[in-house]
Order: C-alpha cells, then structure tokens, then sequence
C-alpha cells in the first residue's frame, strides 16, 4: 500500500467517524448548533444556569420552540420531545427543560448530497424571557449518517427521556373531565398533558 493511498484512508475514515455538525453559535442566554445523522437530524440547546426553555406544550406561560425546515426533497418526523420537568416561577407551572436539551427529528430522503436549512426559533426563560432564534445550514454528502461520539449520547438520551406507553394506566375524557386509572400504586405521579394525543 503506498503513502498516497493510506493517507486517503485514513483522512475517509475519520471523515465518516464525524458526527455532520454546526460550530456552536452563543445567544444572550443560550447555546445551539445543528447536528445530523443520517436517518435523524436536530437542534442541540445548551442554556445558561436558571433559564429554561419549553416542552410542546408550555404551560402558564412560554412558547414551544419552533423548527421550519426548507429542504426540498427530504421530508421530517414531528420533533420526538423528551419528557419535560415542571418549573414553578413566580406561582406559574410551566413544562420545559433545564441545563440542555436536543431536539431530534427523523428525515427522510433519498437525495443526496443535501442541503438541510433550518429556521429556529425558541424562547428561553428565567424571571423575564427572551427569545433567540437563528437560521442554520448543514450539507449532507452522499454516504452521510455514521454516528460519532458526540451524537450517539445525544439520540440515546432522547430515546430514554422520551414518554412510552404504560400499560397500567388508563386515560378517559368526558364532558371536559380527564380521568387517570391505574391497575397498580406508584409512589408518585406527575401528569404533563401533551398536545395532539389521543385518548380512550
């Protein structure tokens, strides 16, 4: 094997081995970048400490992030929300999330190389709020999606914070009246109502 050759191994091989990202980009009071596999693709938050930012469904106050896509050619999951925390300010509960938070999507396409724009804007909070926003751009090439060690964590977590059916519990709705059972005791129960999910 000559020099030439190796070396172009090498240089694919840690290509491959690197997550597709954005640089981190800093905002009064949060941090983002963009980042992508092949089959999943997401925005990546890091807040300062006390602020929050929010879960799809807000609360008393605060606003969900909004995502806009404009990649022709590719088509995308709803964001697959990590289970929120209740966040108590000034005597109003809201649902959101502290420290970091990665807000992951499914895509789907069979065009590449692509070009993924993203239209972002999400609301972060303390005792006042502010809004940040941003429009990032991320090129796939052809062959794109190994994951490296910054983006497996980040899909791993996602999936273990994510709600999931519980065969114990029973929801029913009725004249504006929701109903919780449940065919066995916890010791504790919290309750975050989601948006567009159907009940029994």
């Amino acid at each position: 094997m000559n020099k030439f050759f190796a070396f172009f191994l090498l240089q694919l091989y840690f290509f491959n081995a690197q997550a597709l990202s954005t640089s981190w980009r800093t905002y009064s009071h949060s941090q983002a970048k963009l980042i992508s596999s092949k089959n999943e693709v997401g925005l990546w938050i890091k807040l300062k400490p006390h602020w929050h930012t929010y879960w799809e469904n807000s609360g008393d106050s605060g606003a969900a992030p909004i995502f806009i896509w404009d990649v022709p050619g590719a088509e995308f999951s709803p964001i697959l929300w990590p289970t929120p925390t209740r966040v108590e300010t000034s005597g109003l509960f809201t649902f959101g999330y502290s420290g970091e938070v990665f807000f992951v999507q499914k895509i789907s396409t069979q065009k590449r190389p692509l070009k993924l724009k993203l239209n972002a804007e999400w609301l972060v909070c303390d005792e006042i709020c502010v809004p940040q926003k941003d429009q990032f751009e991320l090129d796939l090439p052809e062959g794109a999606g190994v994951e490296d060690k910054e983006l497996a964590p980040l899909l791993a977590e996602n999936e273990r914070r994510r709600p999931a059916d519980n065969p114990h519990l029973r929801f029913t709705y009725d004249k504006n009246q929701l109903t919780i059972s449940s065919t066995e005791t916890f010791e504790a129960l919290d309750f975050f109502p989601g948006l567009n999910i159907p009940v029994s």
